[in-house]
């Protein structure tokens, strides 16, 4: 009996103690880079040059997208919260098919998206300062 009574407190312990910890989400940002070999022969000051073009042709380009806006409607109706709901589910797959094309087009053009925390951007504002 002693044993399930320390037993209990034992996982007790080990629940709070673990849920007491909160989560902190990774700091850092996602860039884009050059993907390796796709400009050969070209200097950093061109591969550069050639990544802003890229970025603000595939900016312009996103933003031609066209987004469903979220319904409004005042209506009173059984439906009503459905299409409001299928509406703003609409607009949500719109917007996140928008950055993942964006995504696709810097890709297409050279450049890969990937992740760098934010100790190293931070190591380098240093360096360049």
């Amino acid at each position: 009996m002693r044993q399930t009574y320390l037993f209990i407190a034992f996982i007790t312990i080990i629940l709070t103690s673990c849920a007491s910890t909160p989560y902190e989400a990774p700091k850092g940002k996602y860039l884009y880079f050059p993907i390796d070999d796709f400009f050969q022969g070209e200097t950093e000051e061109e591969v550069n040059k050639i990544y802003r073009k890229s970025f603000l042709e595939c900016e312009n380009e996103k933003m031609k997208m066209q987004i469903p806006a979220p319904s409004t409607s005042q209506s009173i109706g059984s439906n009503n919260y459905y299409n409001e709901y299928a509406s703003g589910a609409a607009y949500m797959i719109a917007l996140r098919d928008r950055s993942k094309y964006f995504d696709n087009c810097l890709e297409l053009k050279g450049f890969e998206k990937k992740w760098v925390p934010q100790t190293f951007i931070d190591e380098e504002v240093k360096e360049s300062n």
